[in-house]
């Protein structure tokens, strides 16, 4: 990423040789030391990045960590001096910058005030007594003195839902960040566009009107970082979905042909996922990298066990759906391999807020049916074993969702436009953003579609998205037909569209009583049982040693249930895996 630790000056406790240790097993060997006059400052550079993270001009002093890409520039470094020009002249504005990041600045050395994206993907962690700041969850636990204690609430809701809604973290004296909540660290302010931050309104016309407003929208972000991308040269990967497809379009359309590499990730036994992806490569006429790795159950113990380090590392200690440890291409060694000579990745988070994910019919649904099925029981099913837990537990989840949608006290429903919001403000940075973060260490990222002012543009056309993918893949079918023409994982392709039957399907649902429906879920995942876990303990002892020491916990949670849903499996493995791993390095109380 990049990344930064801030130390208050008074703070004698710092563990500066354990932070150091752990920026080396990131792959960051190049930092500075900059003193100001509260704070000491670490600043690392990217692996691959060529460029320093931190200028002085004049005393005006730059510290950034992430993908900042402000006014078109075509390099980090570029990047850092019109910024600093902007910041020295009162004239810096977030709508000129595109990407993740997060920077501190300090005009004289006496004071530092603290900027982020806003969307809020890059994360920035900081200890209740503000001795410990950083942009790395771990480096901020490993350079306090004392101990951690885990945060059982966030436990369950990594478990249940497979992500943490800030400002939480999975220690307790440990926090995130967040826009809409904190506006200073200490006596770091945090700088807001408020006007960014901001919903926004737009009546169109009509259909066509909307989907040309959101076409150039996300042109606008590939035309400002064309030049950029153009010179680091981009990797994407592809899958069977509308995201990657979306990106690859706006890539082709803006970039020159040969700075486009595409991947896909190696399966032990070809499936629809790599085969469409072929397909889509050679319907774009670009080659597709795809590594071999070592299939889990094939590795030794001993193999697991370095594999689950390498990726905790990768993630930095996050634990969420879809970021597993068990799987090699969570590892920094396969993401060397697949970049190769390309220093920018984009992917295609954040693609939801083109289509109705959620095939939200009705313009509101019930709270109480989104806190708990929707978000728990739907993907982990009723896997409660203590009633008592259970309802503080929703209660703990309850209070994050109003205060982050701002739904006001006594209101029991979300509309479609908070369903957005929540996709795209809670979901995104409490998930898949990790893996922008775990990236942004080794290279470049961005995620185009959630940049802010993609955001603030996409509810702008919330009443066309239809019930399920329409408007999405109007937007592919009109931007490139021939890579539309190309079948989805959904068993059509976009240029021909969702069927009737698919769209049925979600309206029967939407009408079905939540309890039948629930009913079948469980039934569905319970009668196939948790065998791939069975086998992940038979196998490996390091995975047996870290589930032993999640079971002393005691969490309000059956294990077979929880276990039985594929999705949330590995996350179990992961999580205990982390517990062991903090153990080991003694920072856990």
């Amino acid at each position: 990423m990049g990344a930064f630790l801030v130390a208050k000056r008074g703070y004698k406790d710092l563990r500066i040789d354990k932070v150091k240790f752990l920026f080396q097993r990131f792959g960051m060997k190049n930092f500075d030391c900059l003193e100001f006059k509260d704070h000491i400052v670490l600043v690392w550079d990217k692996e691959l990045s060529k460029d320093k993270h931190q200028i002085n001009i004049d005393g005006h002093h730059l510290i950034v960590a992430g993908t900042p890409i402000y006014k078109g520039c075509s390099t980090l470094s570029e990047s850092l001096h019109a910024i600093l020009n902007d910041l020295r002249s009162n004239s810096w504005d977030y709508r000129n910058v595109r990407g993740s990041f997060a920077f501190l600045y300090s005009p004289d050395g006496s004071y530092l005030s603290l900027y982020m994206d806003q969307a809020g993907i890059f994360n920035v962690y900081f200890d209740l007594h503000h001795n410990v700041i950083s942009t790395s969850f771990l480096a901020t636990i490993f350079g306090l003195s004392e101990n951690v204690e885990l945060n059982r609430n966030a436990l369950i809701e990594v478990l249940t839902t497979g992500r943490l809604i800030g400002p939480d973290t999975l220690v307790d004296n440990v926090n995130r960040v967040e826009l809409h909540i904190h506006d200073q660290i200490g006596n770091i302010n945090i700088t807001k566009d408020k006007t960014l931050l901001s919903i926004g309104h737009e009546n169109f016309k009509n259909l066509s009107e909307a989907l040309e407003y959101e076409i150039e929208s996300v042109d606008r972000f590939f035309k400002d970082t064309k030049s950029f991308a153009n010179n680091q040269g981009v990797d994407t990967g592809i899958s069977s979905g509308h995201d990657s497809r979306m990106i690859l379009i706006y890539l082709l359309r803006n970039l020159k042909k040969q700075k486009i590499q595409l991947h896909t990730y190696w399966r032990k036994t070809k499936d629809t996922e790599l085969d469409i992806a072929e397909k889509v490569a050679k319907a774009a006429e670009l080659d597709l990298k795809c590594i071999p790795i070592k299939h889990h159950f094939e590795k030794s113990n001993e193999e697991m066990a370095s594999n689950l380090e390498e990726a905790l590392l990768y993630y930095d200690g996050h634990v969420r759906m879809h970021c597993y440890f068990t799987e090699e291409y969570n590892t920094r060694e396969h993401r060397l391999k697949i970049l190769d000579d390309k220093r920018l990745g984009m992917n295609g988070v954040g693609g939801e807020q083109y289509r109705n994910e959620w095939h939200m019919e009705s313009n509101k649904w019930s709270l109480t049916y989104f806190i708990r099925y929707y978000l728990c029981y739907h993907l982990a099913g009723r896997c409660f074993t203590n009633k008592s837990e259970e309802e503080n537990y929703f209660n703990y989840l309850e209070k994050k969702i109003r205060t982050r949608l701002d739904i006001e006290k006594g209101r029991n429903y979300i509309t479609r436009l908070e369903m957005s919001q929540y996709c795209n403000e809670v979901y995104v940075p409490s998930l898949m953003g990790a893996r922008t973060n775990a990236e942004n260490k080794i290279s470049h990222f961005v995620t185009p579609f959630v940049d802010r002012q993609l955001i603030q543009d996409s509810y702008k056309a919330i009443p066309y998205h239809g019930l399920s993918y329409f408007f999405q893949q109007s937007i592919i079918r009109k931007l490139n037909k021939k890579l539309a023409d190309v079948i989805s994982g959904y068993g059509y392709s976009f240029s021909s569209g969702e069927p009737f039957v698919e769209k049925l399907k979600y309206i029967i649902k939407e009408i079905t009583p939540k309890n039948i429906y629930q009913n079948r879920l469980d039934k569905k995942f319970t009668s196939k049982g948790n065998e791939d876990f069975m086998k992940f303990m038979n196998e490996f002892l390091i995975i047996r040693e870290g589930v032993e020491l999640l079971r002393a916990y005691k969490l309000p949670i059956d294990e077979f249930k929880l276990t039985s849903r594929p999705d949330l499996m590995p996350v179990y493995i992961s999580l205990s895996y982390l517990i062991l791993y903090l153990k080991k390095v003694n920072k856990l109380v």
